[in-house]
């Protein structure tokens, strides 16, 4: 995956534009890009956290429909599984909020894994660091600012496909599925909010 928005611009006359606004078999599904995506808190300490198992109420949270599996008539071709920290900006002086700390511990002290379980069967091990960030913020810093005013934010690299599954794994209606992070105790300095994205070709029926 790159960087930057990408899409072709191909002339098309009004025929073939409405030929592709309207189902060709009203039979076949409708095929769009999607994204999956739940959060969970990981607290001081912790050695599992569970996603996907609940649907949020906080939409801003999580997108399911359902708990643990997809709709009827649903299927969700997985393409890349992507992990973000949702940890606020705080002053570097703030020594009981660490962020950058907290990150490199869930991956490096913890040695937090990745585990896909669908009806059964598991992907995975897989460790974390492998699912790189969806996006985020890139900051410079001009000047010799005071040791409080330096900003302390860690996020898991660029927005680069993360774990690529290629589509090879396709979840079918009300299939059973779920993911978690699992790792050993290591000491958070404070809970730290991990939004895990699942990317892929959403096809659902045509109404």
């Amino acid at each position: 995956m790159g960087y930057g928005t990408r899409f072709p611009v191909d002339p098309r006359n009004y025929t073939r534009l409405a030929e592709l606004s309207l189902p060709a078999n009203a039979g076949a599904p409708e095929a769009i890009p999607f994204v999956y995506y739940d959060t969970a808190t990981l607290a001081t300490n912790w050695t599992t956290a569970s996603f996907f198992a609940t649907p949020q109420t906080d939409k801003t949270l999580g997108n399911i429909e359902q708990g643990g599996t997809i709709p009827a008539d649903t299927y969700f071709q997985l393409y890349s599984v992507n992990l973000d920290f949702l940890i606020p900006t705080v002053a570097n002086s703030a020594a009981t909020a660490d962020a950058v700390g907290d990150v490199l511990q869930i991956f490096w002290g913890a040695r937090a894994t990745f585990n896909l379980n669908i009806e059964g069967k598991t992907y995975g091990p897989i460790p974390a660091s492998c699912l790189h960030g969806t996006g985020g913020v890139e900051a410079s810093i001009v000047g010799v600012p005071a040791a409080a005013a330096l900003a302390n934010v860690g996020q898991n690299l660029r927005p680069d496909g993360g774990w690529w599954a290629d589509g090879a794994i396709i979840l079918r209606p009300t299939a059973s599925f779920s993911v978690r992070l699992d790792g050993v105790a290591a000491a958070l300095v404070a809970s730290r909010q991990v939004r895990i994205s699942m990317m892929g070709v959403k096809y659902r029926v045509v109404r």
